[in-house]
């Protein structure tokens, strides 16, 4: 594979991620309806939400 085809994975900060996770959390959104709502992929948004629900 050559690196012209190779997609990079975009970075977020920890701040978006929280508040994409808050969408589903604490907003009452899907997560399908998150991931579009914030551009990201479903999977991604899954492991946020995840994150979010872990106990410190």
């Amino acid at each position: 594979m050559s690196n012209q085809t190779k997609q990079k994975r975009p970075n977020y900060t920890i701040e978006f991620k929280e508040d994409a996770a808050k969408l589903v959390n604490g907003k009452g959104y899907t997560q399908k309806q998150a991931a579009n709502n914030s551009g990201v992929s479903l999977s991604a948004i899954g492991r946020w939400v995840r994150a979010e629900q872990e106990p410190i």
